[in-house]
Order: C-alpha cells, then structure tokens, then sequence
C-alpha cells in the first residue's frame, strides 16, 4: 500500500455523510414550498451534523454556485450529473456526486447549503456544503427504511485507498496527490448514530449505511441531568438547545422539569420565555454556537456552556 500523505490533505478534505431521517422534501410542489423543504434540509443537518465548521454561503453562477473559503474554491454544480469541482492551491479535482437516485435542480439554502430533492421519492436527498476550514462536505438525506442506503464516490484520475487499518480512505492521483475522506457518520433525525462505515468498490468508495435504525422525532431529547456551575439542572445538546428556540417546546420542557420540581409550574410561562431568548443567545455564540444548561437548583437559571456533550 502506498503511504497515504499530502501537503493538500486539510485543504481538500471531503466528507460524505449520511442522515436518515422522514420524508421532509415533496417533489412537484411550487416553487414556495420547495424553498420552504430546503430550507428544513439545511436546518436538519445544522440539527444532527457533528460541529465541523460553519457553512459558507456561495455566489449564484451561470452553472451553479460557487463558494470560497481557506484558499478552496468550491463549483457546486446546478445539476448533480455533473461533477463537484473543487480547487485548492491550483489542484483541482472533480468528485462524482452519488447517482444512487435521481435528483432534481440544486437550489441553495440561506446558509449556503446546496440541497438537491430526489425526483421520484418523497424525502431522499443531497446536500453539498463548502465549510469555512476548506473541508467539502456532501450529505445524503435518507428519506425512509426503503431507500437506497448505499452511495458511492469517486474523482476524475484517482484511485480509491485505504490504509492498512482500514480507518482511513481516500482517493491517491498519479501525481501522489492525496483527497482524504473525513470519518464516515450517519444519524437520524433525533441525532442518533447510525452504524456506517466506507467500502473500495471498483473506481469507488461506497458508504454503507445500516438499515436497522429507524429516524426518530423527540419534541426535547432526554437531558443530562448534572451538578455544573453550583447548580443541579438540566444540561442540554446542541439539537435540544436549538428545538427550545421554539416557545411551544420550551413550554413542554418547562412542563417537564415541573414533574420533578413542582415550584417550576408557576414559573414554567416566564422561564419558557427566558428559556428562548438564551438558546437563540447560544444560536449566535461566536466562535462556538453554545448550548444550554437549564438550572433548577438552588433556584432557577440558566447558563450557556460550551464543552464535548454541546455537539
């Protein structure tokens, strides 16, 4: 085997990923309601997407979108018949997007995520990101237990490799140029993991995600439930502290730590409320989105913290 390095690995790192969620997307709908199912796309993966980086937004182009960051230049192409160009350091390199099912127009998101619906099934999907560190990132959306749930990669002049452990894959060019794969990972729609790993298929690399998981819908994922800061509470994730930006589920978990602390029920209408203003505070936290931890003992607060469980 080859020895797997580069001077180009961080700058051209690709990441296909994979969600299993229910149907979001419905093919044949006007234009109104298209835009309203990419944007639950891209707000699916802000949801259940490990933090990697943040989503740099592209320009529009005669061919499709293209976007900048870290010296990389990603052409997301309108179609996803057509390769994804990405260029870093005059290297560029053409990657094959998956055409496990047939995908209609990419239509860009507000956070410059690039999401194409299938045509022919209610919910299946891909999604292509430039992030802010020059990593690519190429989600599939899996709409239901029936779906495909294998898809496969390749590059223009490259062979598919992996090391001798079998934990790292990528794509070696004649020139000893290396596109190193980011960890495969695939969750559902509760942010869930879901078992997956990378296999060499010919002139591909598949990912192969398990069909045993199904998606699921909590209003709030259970919370851990710790002492932090000289206080007992609730320690949310970041896909719970997002859902409580919702006064309506923040209400519900208000309701919820009633039922272990009975004085938060006359409290619960006015925590509720400071319960979303804090987590839209940790929406915009910079340089890290924060998450919250709900503190229910000696008194009620709420602090925003940052950590390995805010992911």
């Amino acid at each position: 085997m080859r020895e797997l390095t580069s001077v180009h690995r961080r700058r051209l790192l690709l990441a296909p990923v994979a969600i299993t969620t229910l149907a979001l997307l419905t093919t044949g709908v006007s234009p109104a309601v298209a835009t309203d199912h990419v944007e639950a796309t891209a707000e699916l993966i802000e949801d259940v997407a490990p933090d990697q980086g943040d989503v740099v937004a592209g320009v529009d182009t005669a061919a499709g979108v293209t976007a900048t960051a870290a010296g990389v230049i990603a052409e997301i192409p309108e179609y996803a018949t057509v390769p994804l160009l990405v260029d870093a350091d005059e290297h560029t390199v053409n990657l094959a997007l998956p055409d496990e099912f047939p995908l209609g127009a990419g239509r860009p998101a507000s956070d410059g995520t690039v999401v194409y619906p299938a045509r022919d099934r209610t919910g299946d999907a891909l999604a292509v990101q430039l992030l802010d560190d020059g990593s690519t990132r190429v989600q599939t959306i899996i709409g239901s237990s029936d779906s495909v749930h294998e898809f496969g990669y390749s590059i223009e002049g490259y062979v598919p490799v992996s090391d001798d452990t079998g934990e790292q894959f990528g794509f070696l060019g004649q020139d000893g140029q290396f596109v190193p794969l980011g960890e495969a990972w695939a969750r559902d729609a509760g942010g869930n993991a879901v078992a997956t790993n990378y296999e060499i298929r010919g002139n591909e690399i598949v990912q192969v995600i398990g069909r045993d998981a199904t998606a699921e819908y909590p209003v709030v994922a259970d919370p851990v439930w710790i002492w932090m800061y000289a206080g007992y509470g609730a320690k949310l994730n970041r896909y719970e502290t997002k859902k409580v930006r919702d006064y309506g589920i923040a209400l519900g978990m208000c309701g919820a730590l009633a039922k272990r602390f009975p004085n938060f029920v006359v409290a619960c209408t006015a925590y509720a409320a400071y319960m979303v203003a804090q987590a839209n505070l940790a929406e915009s936290d910079r340089p890290k989105k924060t998450c919250l931890f709900l503190v229910v003992a000696p008194g009620p607060f709420i602090f925003r913290y940052h950590d390995a469980h805010c992911k």
